[in-house]
């Protein structure tokens, strides 16, 4: 007799930690109404956020060009060299577009601006790094 109601005791222990929208409908945390997910989303990022992570990807953009100029200016051949400036040249472009993507989103970001005028000074475009 108290094994029966001790095992009582522990199964309603058990369903008393269940959540709430769990029942016999198969384990199923699906709504059962047809609504909208009971799962929170994703908290939209703010504008700020959004322009450091594009910040971020600039910075990282950055870094993989300068790497391929120093490797340019350790080569021997005009051709290798000639091939890891063109890739230095296509990072710095797309660290471009990050950073201008960052600016915009936060008009307020200056290191975003600073970056910005470095790639475009080295991609050859002195007026606009200006």
């Amino acid at each position: 007799m108290h094994r029966i109601v001790g095992i009582a005791v522990l199964v309603g222990v058990f369903f008393a930690f269940l959540p709430s929208d769990l029942g016999a409908s198969g384990g199923s945390s699906m709504p059962r109404s047809g609504g909208s997910s009971s799962m929170p989303s994703a908290p939209r990022k703010t504008p700020e956020e959004q322009a450091v992570d594009h910040y971020n990807a600039g910075l990282k953009m950055r870094d993989k060009a300068l790497a391929f100029q120093k490797e340019a200016a350790q080569v021997g051949s005009e051709k290798d060299r000639s091939k890891l400036e063109n890739k230095a040249q296509k990072e710095f472009g797309k660290a471009i577009s990050q950073f201008r993507t960052a600016t915009e989103k936060n008009p307020k970001f200056h290191q975003a601006y600073s970056d910005l005028g470095f790639a475009l000074r080295k991609t050859g475009d002195y007026a606009a790094a200006l």
